[in-house]
């Protein structure tokens, strides 16, 4: 094969990756926003929440989106822990690995 052709085939392969990544982010954000709805937690818990769920967001719009999706996801470990609330099954996260292990 081409060596040209099997960097520009590496090359798409890490940029589909990447905007693999980036398309959970908005996903988690929304998931977060939707359980902060339905869900009673104290407002200490509130407030970690919101404050990382913004930060999630600013790293994906900075393009660090696995660091975004580890962040989004300690958020959605605290609704977890603090109120009960499910993550949906099917998603990519860790709360889903966190209730497997349960």
């Amino acid at each position: 094969m081409n060596q040209g052709l099997k960097i520009c085939l590496c090359f798409s392969f890490f940029l589909y990756v990447g905007a693999a990544y980036g398309h959970s982010c908005p996903a988690l954000m929304h998931q977060i926003d939707a359980a902060m709805e339905s869900t009673e937690i104290a407002s200490s818990d509130k407030i970690m929440v919101n404050a990382l769920r913004y930060f999630g967001e600013h790293q994906h719009k900075n393009g660090a989106h696995s660091d975004s999706v580890e962040t989004l996801n300690v958020a959605l470990m605290i609704l977890k822990n603090k109120s009960g609330y499910e993550a949906k099954s099917g998603s990519n996260n860790t709360t889903d690995t966190y209730n497997a292990d349960k």
